[in-house]
């Protein structure tokens, strides 16, 4: 299309009648092949142009979303490595608390110890 607004602005239409006499109607054919081919390529250009076009804002969106995993890897990893301080705190806390319901189980059991001890001397002495 912008090759026949070329053509017809470079030539006028007195020029072109007369372009039209000099050539032969072989000359005319192969110049007519020629123009649809340039117009066909035009087309194709274009064609290329909007796939490249297409081609860019695929890339450009899909950046983006490797952009979202990589963050959302990071933020894995630090979710992960704040669970494992967690965990270790928990096994700690769990061991601290083991200990102490074994202490208080030996004074409970040291209490009543006592306890029956004395009860049974001073059952034993009445």
């Amino acid at each position: 299309m912008k090759i026949m607004l070329l053509f017809t602005r470079y030539f006028s239409a007195s020029s072109q009648a007369q372009l039209q006499q000099q050539l032969s109607p072989n000359e005319m054919a192969a110049m007519h092949e020629r123009e649809s081919a340039i117009i066909q390529l035009e087309a194709d250009i274009a064609d290329v142009n909007m796939i490249f076009k297409d081609l860019a804002t695929m890339v450009h969106d899909q950046g983006e979303i490797i952009d979202s995993i990589e963050q959302n890897i990071e933020t894995a990893v630090v979710d992960i490595q704040s669970g494992n301080t967690q965990l270790r705190q928990a096994r700690e806390h769990q061991q601290a608390a083991r200990k102490k319901k074994f202490i208080i189980a030996i004074i409970v059991l040291i209490v009543i110890l006592v306890l029956f001890l004395i009860i049974w001397f001073s059952w034993k002495t009445s």
